[in-house]
């Protein structure tokens, strides 16, 4: 809407609403045919490994946009936390969890039933603290099964401390924005980065316990940056399998669901600096372009 609004003369959305910053809208930067880009591509976020067909529509991506001319630059993000999805996931977690026991979320829903994606969430988050670190997140490391131990680490029955919420999540995130500005952003001097796009749709009632494999989309979430998404192609039937590590109740789920996936779209995401939501709708319309012209898009 913001973006219809830009373009179309009407009074800025600053005059509509104080709280957005007052910038002029740079159409130039929504069209970049002809221009050699620069952009970064992220495999993995760490957390969550993409699967077969993520990883395919990702590459065909990448294939699209160097046969248009375009510079794409690999992005390690493994050896730094702050650049990778186990850091987002710790500031969505504590943020969600930050009053405690999802308090904040289910006062908004206003009496509404809490989404069933969420109920795995809620549970760990109403953990007593007692059973919680007094040998659980120690068990569940035993059995192998490191994501869930690293979530319920950063849920809490009754809530974070101010200073704990301050001190440690809101420092993470700002971390988190220097660290892609400085080390991406400029350290490879790209205007954009790829990055995997969600697994395919879950079939009902499994999105409680797979949630954790939408990590891709947490990352953009805890940075605030503009990210959009873009469809690239459907699941072929020898892709309906999941095989990542760790193999853990997550993944055995995951692969479960992808029964039946064939034909399901996929796509990918393309996210932007802070403030540059032009130039990321601009890179966006390339990558689209690239895509139809390598006859990719389905």
């Amino acid at each position: 809407a913001w973006c219809r609004e830009a373009r179309s003369g009407a009074p800025s959305m600053y005059d509509l609403d104080a709280a957005v910053p007052p910038l002029g809208w740079k159409a130039a930067e929504t069209d970049l045919a002809g221009r050699g880009l620069r952009i970064g591509v992220v495999r993995t976020d760490g957390f969550f490994h993409p699967g077969a067909a993520q990883k395919r529509a990702l590459q065909e991506t990448v294939d699209a946009l160097k046969a248009a001319g375009h510079t794409v630059v690999e992005v390690t993000t493994k050896d730094t936390f702050e650049l990778n999805g186990w850091a987002a996931y710790a500031v969505v977690l504590g943020v969600m969890g930050g009053s405690g026991n999802m308090h904040d979320l289910i006062q908004v829903l206003d009496g509404e039933e809490l989404l069933e994606a969420y109920s795995t969430l809620y549970r760990s988050a109403n953990l007593p603290n007692w059973l919680r670190f007094g040998g659980l997140l120690w068990l569940l490391k035993r059995l192998g099964h490191p994501r869930l131990a690293f979530m319920a680490s950063h849920s809490r029955n009754g809530g974070h401390s101010v200073r704990t919420l301050f001190s440690y999540y809101a420092d993470l995130q700002h971390e988190m924005r220097c660290a892609w500005n400085t080390k991406v952003f400029e350290g490879h001097a790209v205007q954009c980065v790829l990055c995997p796009g969600l697994p395919p749709a879950f079939p009902h009632g499994t999105a409680r316990d797979l949630f954790p494999s939408c990590s891709a989309t947490f990352l953009m979430n805890a940075l605030g940056f503009p990210t959009g998404c873009l469809p690239v192609t459907t699941v072929r039937e020898d892709e309906c399998f999941y095989d990542e590590e760790p193999r853990d109740g997550i993944s055995r789920k995951l692969h479960a669901a992808m029964r039946g996936a064939a034909g399901l779209p996929v796509g990918v995401q393309v996210m932007g600096r802070e403030w540059r939501d032009e130039l990321t709708l601009g890179c966006m319309r390339e990558v689209e372009r690239c895509l139809q012209a390598a006859g990719t898009t389905r």
